[in-house]
């Protein structure tokens, strides 16, 4: 089975308030839930059901009339990729986010449709904004001013993921705020996920490359020569090393290779400890996406307030 629809399935609430469907790039439904189908019935008119819509195309389910259809829309676009608008559908007015998803080098189109209702609610009181604001503050989530001005529906929704996760928060697939939210990964600020005065303690052991000193590129042979580490804590923004013999000048551009990750930075300061080896502190300075996670997923695991 496509495990793609099985995580679909599985994660995807009984009973939901929004259309949901699955689809290959051959436009063959492979997942579909009876809002989907309701609305579907609605814009074509036909006697539709949920055990007759799965296994078939959207062709067959809406005919000629497909290219009218946001799904037909979509198919036909040159390029396909994820994204979020706002539609009238069958007199209602739809936010429809469509995700794509690669697995055995195929692809996959996922739909989703909220109703959007005419107003959201943004009381004057701000009673959920400030919930959600005092819950992501207890857990010690940086820069969430922004929760003070969402809609009282996003701030429920905002709740629930800060009730629901200890650590980091993604937003559901079927969540509908998921495509604007500032704690998206992706299209978001990954918020929620940027401790600022949250460290983890660690003993990793890595290797440590030098490329420059200040603003100084060392030769080849230098920067290619292996320097052993032992990283002591570790936070979103840097890293605590520990080497033996050796001593980097402050500004000293690295590059750090970890079996969980690899990232560059620069030397904040330096010192020696009790044994007299050499304590470094460096700042990161470039952090791919992925690299980010898995540093998040590091100190998530054990991590002491500063």
């Amino acid at each position: 089975m496509l495990s793609i629809f099985s995580r679909t399935v599985k994660t995807v609430p009984r009973g939901a308030d929004f259309g949901h469907v699955l689809i290959d790039e051959q436009g063959k439904i492979l997942f579909a839930n009876q809002e989907f189908v309701d609305l579907a019935r609605l814009i074509t008119g036909k006697v539709l059901f949920l055990k007759g819509t799965i296994g078939n195309t959207i062709k067959d389910v809406f005919g000629r009339d497909t290219l009218d259809t946001v799904i037909g829309t979509f198919m036909h676009r040159k390029e396909k990729g994820s994204f979020s608008g706002n539609f009238m559908i069958a007199g209602q007015l739809y936010q429809v986010v469509v995700e794509e998803i690669y697995e055995n080098n195929q692809a996959y189109y996922e739909f989703f449709y909220f109703p959007i209702m005419e107003d959201e609610g943004y009381s004057k009181e701000r009673v959920f904004q400030n919930i959600a604001y005092k819950l992501a503050s207890q857990k010690g989530f940086a820069d969430i001013d922004w929760i003070l001005k969402t809609s009282d529906n996003h701030c429920k929704q905002l709740i629930t993921c800060l009730i629901n996760h200890e650590h980091t928060t993604t937003p559901a697939r079927y969540c509908p705020y998921r495509q604007r939210c500032k704690f998206h990964p992706e299209r978001g600020y990954m918020q929620l996920d940027r401790r600022t005065y949250f460290r983890a303690k660690v003993l990793l052991k890595g290797e440590l490359y030098l490329s420059a000193l200040k603003d100084l590129p060392v030769p080849p042979e230098i920067a290619m020569k292996k320097i052993s580490c032992i990283a002591q804590d570790l936070s979103i923004g840097g890293i605590k090393l520990q080497l033996k013999e050796i001593c980097l000048p402050e500004e000293s551009v690295v590059r750090l290779v970890f079996d969980a990750f690899t990232c560059e930075g620069i030397v904040v300061w330096t010192k020696k400890n009790q044994e007299d080896e050499w304590l470094m502190g460096i700042r990161f300075t470039e952090v791919d996406p992925e690299q980010h996670f898995n540093i998040i997923k590091i100190i998530t695991k054990s991590r002491v307030v500063d």
